[in-house]
């Protein structure tokens, strides 16, 4: 989408949003305003995992099921081989030097010290969060060398909960490797939980980062740069199903919010493809904390450590 149509709505100014519904808007939210957070402090935001925990009863839906079976099913050797990833094509066309790596951890992980409870665990849907992520980044430029990771957590890590990771991933390899078989029985684009298991549905995405600052520090007659390091915790939390009923909502207040924005500047706001943070800011963040059941908060954990 970015080749095709970057430049073009960059020369209209016409502003388009993709990585517009749950999970990636609170992703992509969460990780801006943590970099907020950063400079307004003088620090710089260098790393960031994210821990997405969803409800107990929550499960694929028709739309999600879809997206995951195009983007693993796609054949990987027919991608046309580019100098660089799109994602991190600037407005004049050129590479960003705002870089980043994805860090989601490979393997099962406990998420006591980090959480205080439960478990991660790698997930289909992690590399789209990070691609928003890195998106973001090569525009606003959080970090040269920027680091970010998207895990599932399950709060707890008992074999109940390991065998419905189990039961949901079968569902989707399913779908993947036989859809005629296995297609017609498990739920389409449009089809999701009932009203009830909607409401009573959520998601709490947790965002633990790692923010620095280099100082110059004297030594005698020497000076040497002393780096400090601080851990920036952050919790965007939704009371109602994300998969589907809220992945609308976010949907509908994201284009609201860039029509009234468009309106308030006549017309003069950034044109080409870009991230829900990039379009709109602070501004989403503030208008789902005040149209939709949702929370944030954001603090600086006390465990400074001073490198020489």
């Amino acid at each position: 989408m970015i080749l095709k149509y970057d430049k073009t709505s960059r020369d209209t100014g016409a502003c388009i949003i993709p990585h517009c519904g749950n999970d990636c808007i609170p992703c992509d939210l969460t990780v801006m305003e943590m970099n907020k957070f950063a400079r307004r402090q003088g620090f710089e935001l260098k790393e960031v995992q994210i821990y997405e925990e969803h409800g107990a009863d929550a499960t694929w839906s028709g739309g999600t099921l879809a997206t995951a079976s195009y983007q693993m099913g796609k054949n990987r050797n027919a991608i046309e081989k580019r100098s660089f990833d799109p994602l991190l094509k600037t407005a004049d066309g050129s590479k960003s030097e705002f870089i980043t790596t994805n860090i989601t951890p490979k393997k099962k992980t406990k998420t006591t010290d980090e959480i205080g409870y439960g478990a991660s665990q790698p997930w289909v849907m992690g590399p789209v969060m990070v691609n928003c992520v890195k998106r973001s980044n090569a525009l606003m430029g959080y970090s040269k060398e920027f680091k970010c990771g998207d895990s599932f957590l399950v709060r707890e890590d008992s074999w109940g909960a390991t065998l419905k990771l189990f039961k949901n991933s079968v569902i989707l390899y399913a779908v993947i490797l036989f859809p005629k078989l296995f297609g017609a029985i498990v739920p389409q684009p449009g089809d999701g939980p009932d009203r009830k298991a909607m409401e009573g549905g959520s998601l709490t995405l947790h965002g633990i980062g790692k923010m620095v600052n280099t100082t110059a520090a004297s030594s005698g007659t020497s000076e040497r740069d002393e780096i400090v390091e601080k851990t920036v915790k952050a919790k965007f939390r939704f009371n109602k199903d994300v998969s589907y009923l809220y992945t609308a909502v976010l949907l509908v207040e994201t284009g609201l919010l860039l029509v009234e924005k468009s309106l308030s500047t006549g017309g003069k706001i950034n044109g080409g493809i870009l991230t829900p943070s990039t379009a709109l800011g602070s501004d989403l963040t503030q208008r789902i904390l005040r149209e939709m059941d949702t929370s944030f908060h954001i603090e600086e954990i006390n465990d400074e450590i001073e490198t020489p």
